[in-house]
């Protein structure tokens, strides 16, 4: 591209290509030592290459993501986890932290290192739980990192984000990020933080104005597609053109439910309209059950070879067609 004309931009830019190499270094900081684990999760990166084109690059494959409560109160359309309405939020009572806190253990001796890449979110917004900074304090003290926190509610609680901004910075966290429902919220998160605040906050852009807007065909958003083909509005996009928000190769807990999912990324679909395949799942009631249950998930799952038994396919995505010596295997991308 053409020389920076100003300082800002030449800042900027350099800014965006550190971002890229950030990306690149926390999918290495997420790697789990299980070797079950690692090689499953390999495959998961491998696989996304071709299943997911230019967006599989982007994605971390987290080994875990927690929820701190049920559903959401935002209700955004495009939601590409169909988030419910809100519901119950765990509490930090006495006993729930220590509960909270065992649990951590857990994913941190299952994980090793990797745990410090996990995060406290995925289709509710953090700042629906009243109790999401002292959880992110426990996790930082057990995982040794401060997790990342994105909020569509910056402008809702604005001393409560300046203060959870401080916290990320005082525990040594890297890039938050606010996502932009509207131009008149962007245009308030601008009048309520000053730059030094945003330095290291992203404000993604999901507002109807913006160019590339951030959300993608998955949930909320694709059953509206589908309604708006069913409606003749609209001609049907191919299974690859959809996309997904899911980034976790690994576990998905609901802390409420006491709910494991094992889950990784694909392009959303009738079959998989949430972006990610569902593997495995299981319930526990406390930390001793929640290892049992990732140990046995590893276990039924996470194969590093193959038996005379099981059963190959191509996935439903791929072309096959002979050639001379041997055959060849397309994606879309």
């Amino acid at each position: 591209c053409a020389p920076a004309k100003t300082l800002a931009v030449a800042r900027y830019r350099a800014y965006v290509e550190e971002k890229g190499a950030f990306i690149t270094s926390y999918r290495g900081m997420a790697r789990p030592e299980e070797a079950r684990w690692q090689a499953w999760r390999d495959r998961q990166i491998f696989r996304c290459e071709s299943h997911l084109g230019p967006k599989g690059h982007l994605l971390v494959h987290a080994p875990f993501c927690i929820e701190l409560g049920k559903g959401c109160s935002l209700g955004c359309w495009f939601c590409a986890v169909s988030s419910e309405k809100l519901g119950e939020q765990l509490a930090y009572t006495p006993d729930q932290a220590r509960w909270w806190r065992e649990c951590l253990e857990v994913l941190q001796e299952v994980t090793g290192e990797g745990a410090r890449g996990g995060y406290c979110y995925w289709s509710n917004d953090p700042l629906d739980n009243p109790d999401y900074e002292q959880f992110m304090v426990d996790f930082h003290d057990i995982i040794d990192f401060f997790p990342q926190t994105t909020t569509a509610q910056a402008d809702r609680h604005i001393d409560r984000v300046r203060n959870l901004l401080k916290l990320a910075e005082e525990k040594g966290g890297v890039i938050d990020r606010f996502s932009v429902l509207t131009l008149p919220q962007l245009n308030r998160i601008h009048e309520a933080f000053d730059p030094a605040e945003l330095a290291f906050v992203e404000c993604v852009p999901q507002n109807k104005e913006a160019l590339g807007a951030g959300y993608v065909v998955a949930g909320r958003a694709l059953e509206r597609a589908k309604r708006r083909v069913a409606q003749g509005k609209a001609e049907p996009t191919p299974e690859h053109e959809n996309s997904t928000i899911a980034c976790v190769s690994g576990f998905y807990l609901n802390m409420v439910d006491r709910r494991v999912q094992l889950i990784t990324p694909c392009n959303a679909s009738d079959r998989w309209p949430l972006g990610h395949w569902l593997l495995d799942e299981g319930t526990f009631t406390d930390a001793s059950s929640l290892r049992r249950l990732l140990k046995r998930m590893i276990a039924d799952n996470m194969k590093v070879s193959l038996s005379a038994d099981d059963e190959v396919a191509f996935r439903s995505d791929l072309s096959y067609e002979a050639a001379e010596q041997g055959f060849e295997v397309t994606s879309a991308f």
